[in-house]
This record gives C-alpha cells, structure tokens and sequence, in this order.
C-alpha cells in the first residue's frame, strides 16, 4: 500500500481488539507519518522498517513481536515483547517523556550512531537482552531491568543516567562493558546497581569506563576481567566495586591492580590459565581465600596482598595465623609470609619466591605443591588420602619438617640431578650427591628409616618416595 508523493500518514486506529501491523517499508511504503491513536493496540509481527524519513509518534505505543528496524524518529517511545526485536539503526531516534523502550523481555539493539532516551531509555519487566554500540540516556536510570536479563555496552558506546546508568532490580543479570557507564547524582553516584540475587555477573574490559560505584546484590556476585591484546587496569575493589565475592580472570587475560583493594573473607580468585592478576597496589582479603584456576596472582616490589587480620608488606603474599589460601594456579613474590595454611586442593599450586613464617604447607589428595624458593615455614603436611606430589625447586634450602609422608606419596627434589644415596638418622634425611656435596629435610616420624628409596625423576633432579610400611 502506498503512500504520496507529499506528506503522508498511516494511522493506527483504535478498534475493539489488537491489530497486527506487518510489512511497513515493504507492503506500506512512502508514509512519512506512522500515528498510534490513544488506547489502540497495536502489535508489529514479522518484519517492519521505519525509514529515515518516517516518524512514528502516539499518543498510543506499539507494541513489537516480530522486528522492527529504525532509522527514523519515534517519538512517543516504544513496546518490546518476548521474542520480539527492535534494531535502532544509525541516525535513529528512539525518544519519550516517559521510558523510551520498555516491555516484557525481547531485544533492545542500538547501533553506533544511533540514540535511545528517555525518562529510562530502556526498562524491561522481564529478561531481555540490550545490546548498545550508540547512546543510552535517561533523566532517572538510563536503563532498568526488571527480571535480570542482559547489557551489552560495547566499545565507544555510552550509557548514562542522571539516576543509576543501569539498574537492576529483581533477577540475576549481566552487565558486560567496553565503552562507558555513567550513574548521577540521583541515583547515588551509580554507574551499576545490581539486585539481590545469586549469578549476577559483571565483566570490565580493558579501556572500560564506569563513572560511579558499581554494586554487586547480596547474593554471589561475580566480577569478570576479560581478556584482550592490552594489558587491563582496575582499582578500588571494594568500595568503586562493592559486593563481589568472586574476581575471576579470563584465561590469557593480564591485569594490574592499583591503590587500595578488599575483598571478604571466603572470597574465590578464579585466575584463568594463562591469566596475570599483577598487584602493584594492596589487596587485603578479609580472610580465608580460594584459589580455582590456573592463572597466577603475582605482587611486585610496590604491591602487597594482606589474607586475614594481618599487616600488608610491600613486595610480599601475607597469610595470617588461622587463616587458609587453598587450591590451584600460583602465587608469586619476592617473599611469602605464611603464619596460617597454604594448601594445594584439587590440582597443581605453585609457590614462587621464598617462604618464611610459622605457619603451614599442606598438599591435599592427588594435588601439587610446588615451591621454588627457599622454604622456610615450620611445616610441610601430606594430608591424608594420597597421590600427593611435593616439588621443590630449591630442596637444599628447606627447613620445613616434613610429616604425613607416605607410600603413595612423592617429592622431586629438582636440580641435583640423581642422589647417590640417602641416609636418616632419628628424623633428619641426608640426600648425599653426586661430587660429594649433601643437604638435609627434616621429618616428623622416625618410622621412615630403612624404607625412603631414590630414582631419576627424568627432569634433572631426584625422584623421592618411600615404601610401603604396616598402617600406609
């Protein structure tokens, strides 16, 4: 159906039940005027196209199901349903006093050079999605979700709100940023307020912007450095990003930390494989912390990381008396300062630098503890259960006492090539080498002597067991 050749209009009129628009663009084509009268309903299934000629304005809203791509004006906002999508193209407008785009679940897409505002420029009573590459404004919040769902900003684009930029508030969501994510005096300074809900999941990139705190609910909040070819930086963990019990690191992803950082006792750093978390300011945890992932979590000569009720050092990893860091990766500084536990716990851990205090290694069933560093703590436990393997990179600097050693238990002692032999004496091993040179290790139970045996661990070093005894 065309319009003319002169200004013209499609109205959508009111009628006893809901109409169907399908085709604008294709099947209704030249309308530089698309009217939704007061109390039509109105829904657009299957595919619409608003021009950059076309102004679509009310009072009434319709209401999309199907998709509707926009590279003109609407002026008296907009409807989302499930399923439905709305493609703000460049140069399209998408504007109300009221909220710009609201509805129940659906897509919200904002291309660069496209601009949705409004009191909200998107608020959505269920799920959905909102990807923006363009501008978000809003006089409150510029974007609000109802029922959790998903924002992505992408890079360059902004999202800014005189209230909170983005506020969530029922349901588990994810706020995923690239660009830029602003809060007002309003809404308290919120770039992000998230809702009381476990799974709520914020990721920063590199060259990420939030202007205002971001604040995890009161359920698991998760805060996810993503990886990129820069390295990241982030600060104020803690209080800019408040409420996050879990920091997790994108495998291959390198970070820097500055200034002052916390995080709660019982809090998980999950550093992916291949990940840097690198600490050149201070990062105090309020207590215990697990470790669950490969990366490594290192601190350089300005940095610190305090875990528990303990000073921070600079250049050092403290560990305060009952306190436990337990899991996987590594840990790296010039010095460890263990008063509590260090355990590795499902997998391979690694300790690189030099430790010292009167606390505690321990290596759990089937689990890796390397050390490479002089190892100075008052012991070093095999927990009950097995398969458990010690590696240490400096063996002759280890004055550690050794007890739970078992048959199926192993400790490479790297870098001495093959012992020639071992003796022990009450609870002191002399592992004698090749040349004529010796050190010793300390152990607990004078039951092992006669049964410690030596053999090439393949790598340059000593492989160290002992066999099987009565009670093993």
């Amino acid at each position: 159906t065309p319009g003319g050749t002169v200004a013209s209009t499609l109205e959508l009129a009111k009628g006893t039940g809901t109409g169907t628009l399908v085709g604008l663009g294709a099947g209704y084509i030249g309308f530089s005027n698309l009217v939704v009268d007061s109390g039509a309903a109105w829904v657009a299934g299957g595919s619409n196209a608003i021009t950059a000629a076309m102004t679509l304005g009310g009072p009434g809203r319709l209401t999309v199901a199907g998709a509707v791509t926009n590279a003109g004006s609407i002026q008296t906002g907009i409807a989302v349903t499930a399923g439905g999508t709305l493609l703000n193209m460049v140069g399209g407008r998408v504007t109300s006093a009221a909220a710009a785009v609201t509805g129940a679940g659906g897509s919200v897409l904002n291309q660069a050079g496209g601009t949705i505002s409004g009191a909200q420029a998107v608020s959505l009573g269920t799920a959905g999605t909102v990807v923006n590459g363009g501008r978000l404004a809003g006089s409150g919040s510029a974007v609000i979700l109802g029922a959790g769902g998903s924002l992505l900003n992408r890079a360059g684009a902004t999202v800014v709100g005189a209230a909170a930029g983005v506020r969530i508030t029922a349901g588990a969501a994810v706020v995923n940023n690239f660009g830029t994510i602003s809060g007002g005096n309003n809404g308290g300074g919120k770039a992000v307020q998230f809702a009381n809900a476990d799974g709520n999941l914020l990721v920063v990139h590199p060259g990420a912007v939030f202007n205002g705190q971001v604040v995890g609910g009161s359920g698991q909040d998760t805060l996810e450095l993503a990886s990129a070819a820069s390295v990241g930086s982030i600060a104020g963990l803690g209080s800019h990003y408040a409420g996050f019990e879990t920091l997790l690191l994108q495998s291959g992803a390198h970070w820097r930390m500055a200034r002052q950082n916390t995080l709660v006792g019982g809090a998980t750093l999950a550093l992916g494989a291949g990940g840097v978390l690198s600490v050149a300011g201070t990062l105090v945890v309020g207590g215990d912390l697990t470790l669950n992932r490969l990366g490594r979590l290192e601190v350089g000569p300005t940095g610190a990381v305090a875990i528990g009720a303990v000073p921070a050092t600079a250049g050092a990893i403290t560990v305060a008396a009952a306190t436990e860091v337990s899991g996987i990766g590594a840990l790296k500084a010039a010095s460890i300062i263990d008063a509590g536990t260090i355990t590795a716990s499902g997998g391979a851990l690694r300790l690189i630098g030099d430790i010292s205090g009167p606390g505690a290694i321990a290596i759990d069933m089937q689990s890796i503890m390397a050390i490479y560093g002089t190892t100075g703590v008052a012991r070093i436990a095999f927990l009950p259960g097995g398969g458990e393997l010690l590696v240490l990179g400096n063996p002759a600097a280890t004055s550690a006492v050794i007890d739970g050693f078992v048959a199926t238990d192993t400790i490479d002692l790297k870098g001495i090539g093959l012992a020639t032999s071992v003796d022990y004496l009450g609870t002191t091993l002399t592992v004698h080498q090749v040349g004529g040179g010796s050190f010793t290790l300390g152990f607990s139970d004078p039951g092992l002597a006669g049964h410690f045996a030596i053999s090439s661990d393949g790598t340059g070093g000593t492989k160290l067991s002992t066999r099987a005894r009565c009670g093993d």
